[in-house]
């Protein structure tokens, strides 16, 4: 293999770990530094059960429409992927707390889900791709 191809290939390598790990590290910090409690409800007491689910996380999923609401008053309409007995629990009148990026609702955790990996693998194979990258040219 010529010098240069591994040198590119490294610093690809190094680029694409980081690439990978950021998005996971953004979204432990936002739901760590801008996440709010708030309390899930089902939108209206028709709104049927969901037809479709989906295996993610370990467990059934499917999208449910809720109503989020903080405590100081703000609410918000929206589709959460949800587990399977949480929504069982809305169908039947209950609701269930979560913590909310209000900037974008998507992103939550149900009470009693750890925080969303930082990607601390991804960084560590970043650094060791970029430090050999380093190394290698350094080696020229």
């Amino acid at each position: 293999m010529k010098g240069l191809v591994f040198k590119v290939m490294l610093a690809v390598m190094a680029l694409s770990s980081f690439a990978i790990a950021s998005p996971q590290a953004y979204a432990r910090l936002q739901l760590s530094q801008d996440g709010i409690p708030a309390t899930i409800r089902r939108v209206s007491a028709s709104t049927p059960a969901p037809t479709s689910w989906s295996e993610s996380y370990g467990t059934s999923r499917a999208l449910f429409p809720v109503r989020i609401a903080t405590s100081d008053g703000r609410t918000l309409a929206t589709n959460l992927l949800l587990p399977e007995a949480t929504i069982r629990h809305l169908l039947d009148g209950g609701s269930a707390h979560i913590t909310v990026v209000w900037d974008n609702p998507r992103r939550f955790l149900l009470d009693g889900e750890p925080l969303p990996s930082y990607g601390g693998v991804w960084i560590l194979l970043g650094l060791l791709f970029g430090a050999t990258f380093l190394y290698a040219l350094r080696l020229r």
